[in-house]
């Protein structure tokens, strides 16, 4: 079989004979048929005979099967990373001027079809139409190729009523064989294209390569050489060096099993490689290598999809996916100077578990940034304060304020087939993850008692952060606990350690706030949250925050405003946000100000001092805190909303700025508010999570832990995000990226689109930049709520919540008191927490 191709310049002088070696692999497989391509140079003719794995590229390519022929070359390793990089940096310029350059004829009937309106002269509009014209054209030209002959659609019709459903198929019928006789599967695999051979050809005149009329002996030997080539292609596929150092290993399908021999990152660039899925900035050596500064994070969570079939049938009902879905992220913050020794704790009792409560020091600190919350509000929404913005700080720094202002480095990781909900799946997600720990194998020496040296080997990790929520964690420790009597510690999977994210906790917190404040039977209460909620006409917010998240949290903090608008009114005497602030607060000319920034921090330090309450003291034994006899319950309620939702803004600015030191701070209160609304789950998470960076964990992993919980993924100040809500933006795009397979809604589809998110998203942004499309998740752009905000303050203000009268309250909340943390019993928290610790400490094996 003879392939013809013309070359202006020959390459390089090479022999036209294979190699002996090659002679000998081919007899040992039995194919002995010879594959040859001559090749037209101006000096003269030469023959080049193709090796035994190339043979199926070289039939293929005398075939004109460009499709068989593009498959084979995109496996080939070195061609993966350029071709990506060339796919996610399309230029439809490039493709444009290729048009112009090669078919001017059609290039000018395009021109001429653009409307005049356009203006043919205007280069980017006319880059679009022309494109899009091309574009149409192509589609046109595909669908009149693929005309089957009348005896291929006679015997697909046949095909397919021999199915039963006329043809029509349904979102289950993903594993039913095609009109041919073959899967789905197998099409991808071997490249099937189950329609004529023409179909692949493109542009006969340019091309010369000359066509080999098919015979049953050649068909054979083409399966026969595609074999070979797959065979050969597997075999080179598993033969590259990592390194050696560390027990890393590296494979593109996480259930493969485990190869040794890798650094940490080698392995998740191979299989971000391999996956479709590309690394932004550093390489992955940079990224994650112990010996560098870098360190990863791996954060997981439950992706759920029910697959409705389009006819229900007895046997064919709707099915239930539950699968885990996994990312990595580098870290930005550098704690390769932290020390990885832990500190053992061998007696609880010498703990002390007071620091995991919140200070005097943590409140002071909490209230000085509420002052910095209240002031943006006030600056925005009062006239006469509008001159003080420049004085207000729109960023609370902190020491890593120019890491986190970065952008993330991320890597999809895909979605592994297995339920976390069941034990022994989580316990097989967990070991597919272990790989990515790094480890290596070390010995030391033990003497024993009669002198005698005995060499002990063992396995060091650098332990892994694995992020999610209060189930996934929970799952993980469930696992490690089973696991507990193993043998090693790489089959207790201690690499992994499992810690809890910070999105979930704080939707837990809104139920915490509606369990307190927010009640249907209030509606008569005026200045409740229903109250409020019926006033604006709110109705998408339910009695469970967790229906929808963003409409609930959208509402508190347009009321937590119009609070702050309100009180601030009462203490500087204003009857409406248009009138002069309390003069001896406020001079009335600027030139009377020494200085803005002390003036407005000291009107809003009363505010806080006089309406939040967020302190928690210490009982002397033996004594409770009883509730004041003259209390206006009414007003302790609306002091409760502004703490409350100062609490929030405060845990919502701190996490957008990246400050782990003030999400710690908030972890600490809302472990009080957990314990004292019964949310018993994130009671142990949150105590958990503060005894990890205090007692448990090693001074590099504390470290971690508070500054690895954020995402960046445009960068800048102030645009971080939770590691898990990032986990369920993904979730969201893999999700829409199936619902548009229909009826292939096949476990192997979904792993594939979950591998190629990253690669999918930077092609889309390319894309998009493109065609000049305004870029849609940059930040959500929000209607104005200053209407409802008026209509809040205006009520609040009319109801006096603000102002004292003693013996007042709601009728659906008389005894109600501004802080929570009153009614607490310390001395069965403490019991509690030390019952709590012990077992914590006995679990943990970092503590070993």
């Amino acid at each position: 079989m003879n392939a013809h191709c013309p070359l202006s310049n020959p390459p390089p002088t090479s022999s036209t004979t294979p190699n002996p070696k090659r002679l000998r692999m081919e007899s040992q497989t039995g194919d002995t048929t010879p594959v040859k391509i001559a090749v037209d140079y101006p000096s003269g003719p030469r023959v080049y005979q193709l090796t035994p794995s190339r043979k199926a590229m070289g039939i293929d390519l005398a075939r004109r099967r460009f499709g068989s022929l593009a498959k084979y070359a995109v496996r080939h390793k070195d061609l993966q990373i350029s071709i990506k990089e060339n796919v996610c940096a399309l230029s439809w310029r490039k493709l444009h001027n290729e048009l112009e350059t090669r078919t001017p004829v059609l290039y000018t009937l395009l021109r001429s079809c653009i409307p005049a309106k356009i203006g043919r002269n205007h280069d980017e509009e006319l880059l679009k139409y022309v494109q899009h014209l091309e574009s149409v054209l192509k589609t046109e030209q595909v669908d009149e190729n693929q005309q089957l002959d009348e005896e291929q659609f006679e015997s697909n019709r046949v095909a397919n009523e021999h199915d039963g459903d006329g043809g029509e198929t349904t979102e289950e019928e993903d594993d039913e064989e095609d009109g041919d006789g073959t899967t789905e599967e197998d099409e991808e695999i071997y490249g099937y294209d189950g329609i004529t051979e023409d179909e692949g050809s493109c542009d006969e005149d340019n091309e010369e390569i000359t066509r080999v009329e098919d015979s049953d002996e050649e068909m054979q030997e083409l399966d026969k050489s595609k074999a070979d080539y797959e065979d050969a292609d597997s075999d080179n596929s598993g033969s590259d060096d990592f390194g050696s150092g560390t027990q890393f290993p590296t494979q593109s399908n996480p259930e493969e099993p485990l190869r040794n021999q890798c650094t940490p990152f080698e392995l998740i660039q191979s299989d971000a490689i391999s996956n479709d899925v590309t690394i932004a900035g550093a390489t992955v050596s940079q990224f994650c290598d112990p010996k560098t500064r870098f360190y990863f994070k791996l954060v997981g969570d439950n992706i759920d999809k029910n697959v409705k079939p389009r006819y229900m049938r007895s046997d064919n009902q709707t099915k239930s996916l539950h699968y885990f879905h996994v990312y990595a992220v580098a870290d930005r913050v550098d704690t390769s100077q932290s020390s990885n020794q832990t500190n053992i704790i061998w007696d609880p009792q010498s703990v002390n578990l007071q620091v995991l409560l919140p200070s005097i020091d943590d409140e002071r600190m909490m209230k000085e940034n509420f002052c910095t919350l209240i002031s943006r509000v006030l600056v925005k929404h009062m006239k006469h304060l509008q001159p003080y913005t420049s004085t207000v700080s729109q960023h609370i720094l902190h020491k890593y304020s120019k890491e986190m202002s970065e952008k993330s480095q991320l890597i999809p990781l895909g979605v592994i087939l297995k339920n976390e909900n069941q034990v022994d799946e989580m316990g097989q997600i967990m070991e597919i993850l272990h790989k990515y720990v790094p480890c290596q194998q070390s010995s030391d020496e033990i003497e024993l008692a009669s002198g005698q040296l005995l060499s002990v080997k063992y396995t060091k990790f650098l332990h892994i952060l694995m992020g999610g929520d209060q189930l996934t964690v929970s799952r993980m420790r469930s696992v490690h606990e089973g696991l507990e009597n193993s043998n090693c510690p790489r089959e207790r999977l201690e690499g992994l350690v499992p810690v809890v994210e910070d999105w979930h906790a704080k939707v837990i917190f809104l139920k915490v706030i509606w369990s307190r404040l927010y009640k249907y039977a209030s509606t008569s209460d005026r200045g409740t949250l229903y109250h409020l909620r019926n006033l604006v006409h709110r109705k998408n917010v339910r009695n469970n925050p967790e229906k929808d998240v963003n409409a609930s949290e959208d509402f508190l903090l347009t009321t937590v405003q119009s609070h702050i608008l309100s009180a601030a009114m009462t203490i500087f005497g204003m009857d409406s946000l248009e009138d002069q602030p309390d003069i001896n607060m406020f001079p009335e000319h600027d030139q009377d100000i020494p200085d803005k920034t002390t003036v407005l921090k000291s009107a809003v330090e009363i505010i806080v001092h006089e309406f939040v309450d967020i302190g928690f003291r210490p009982q002397r034994k033996g004594r409770k805190q009883k509730p004041k006899d003259n209390l206006d319950h009414t007003q302790e309620y609306a002091k409760e909303l502004l703490s409350l939702g100062l609490f929030y803004l405060e845990f919502q600015d701190a996490i957008r700025e990246g400050d782990g030191l003030r999400v710690l701070r908030c972890w600490k209160f809302m472990f009080l508010w957990f314990r004292s609304t019964g949310h018993t789950n994130y009671t142990i998470e949150a105590m958990t999570l503060l005894t990890q960076y205090y007692f448990l964990f090693t001074p590099r992993l504390a470290e971690q832990l508070i500054w690895s919980r954020f995402i960046n993924t445009h960068g800048g100040l102030g645009r971080n995000i939770p590691a898990d809500l990032h986990m369920e933006h993904l979730n969201r795009i893999c999700k829409q990226a199936v619902a548009h397979l229909g009826a292939n809604k096949t476990p192997a589809s979904i792993l594939k689109i979950s591998h190629a998110l990253g690669m999918l998203q930077k092609m889309m942004h390319n894309f998009d930049n493109i065609l000049g499309v305004a870029p849609v998740c940059m930040k959500h752009t929000k209607s104005s709520d200053d209407k409802d905000l008026m209509l809040m303050v205006k009520e609040l203000n009319k109801a006096s919540v603000f102002d004292y009268v003693e013996g007042r309250h709601h009728q659906c909340f008389p005894k109600i008191v501004a802080n929570v943390f009153s009614s607490i019993d310390q001395a069965k928290l403490h019991k509690w927490m030390n019952k709590q610790f012990k077992s914590q400490l006995k679990a943990s094996f970092l503590n070993h």
